[in-house]
């Protein structure tokens, strides 16, 4: 089951919040079966709909992916990376952007980052009778890792107080040791064709 989202009007870190909880109901849905991945599969997208994208027609694109992870967690892998980086400049450009190599004169920074999330889940097989024999309640539990990749747009503002976010995008369950790069390469595309405001004027 995959899910896209659009979110407008809404701050960036309320997507984070979405995926999250979108992440929390999956589980609820799935009570019996361990969730796979592209089960999870989830594209938010967000804007600032103060910001005029007609007005901003180059980009700067940080070139690695920032990974976030906890004390004591596994390290994501960066197998995808690249290919991450490569799939975010297609999409800019297809809209009209030019990529320029210096981020002073770029109207909006792209900036990358993934990270994981374990849940935990409980279910229960039920009791029931047969041929006589009463067998009780089975209980086990089951885990599951949710991996987000977000793709943050802000704007080049050196006088701002707080980082001018003009768009972000969170795909929650693409980045996961099962992802594959078809399934990335979806979800970065769905998070763009769902956002086609970005082009405008272009």
């Amino acid at each position: 089951m995959r899910s896209f989202m659009r979110v407008r009007s809404l701050a960036p870190i309320m997507a984070v919040v979405l995926v999250c909880g979108a992440a929390a109901l999956l589980a609820s849905c799935y009570p019996g079966d361990s969730l796979t991945v592209s089960e999870a599969d989830v594209v938010v997208t967000t804007f600032d709909n103060a910001v005029d994208f007609a007005d901003l027609t180059n980009y700067a694109l940080v070139d690695s992916v920032y990974h976030l992870v906890g004390d004591g967690k596994d390290e994501i892998s960066r197998a995808y990376d690249a290919q991450m980086l490569a799939q975010v400049r297609s999409n800019m450009d297809g809209l009209g952007f030019t990529e320029v190599a210096d981020t002073n004169a770029a109207d909006v920074i792209l900036v990358m980052a993934v990270t994981t999330t374990e849940y935990r889940g409980y279910y229960s097989y039920g009791c029931y009778y047969y041929c006589g024999w009463y067998y009780p309640p089975y209980w086990g539990s089951y885990t599951y890792t949710i991996g987000t990749i977000l793709i943050n747009m802000a704007r080049r503002d050196p006088g701002a107080s707080r980082v001018p976010v003009a768009w972000l995008a969170a795909l929650n369950g693409y980045s996961d040791k099962n992802s594959n790069g078809q399934r990335i390469k979806s979800g970065i595309n769905q998070a763009f064709a769902q956002s086609k405001y970005l082009g405008a004027g272009k």
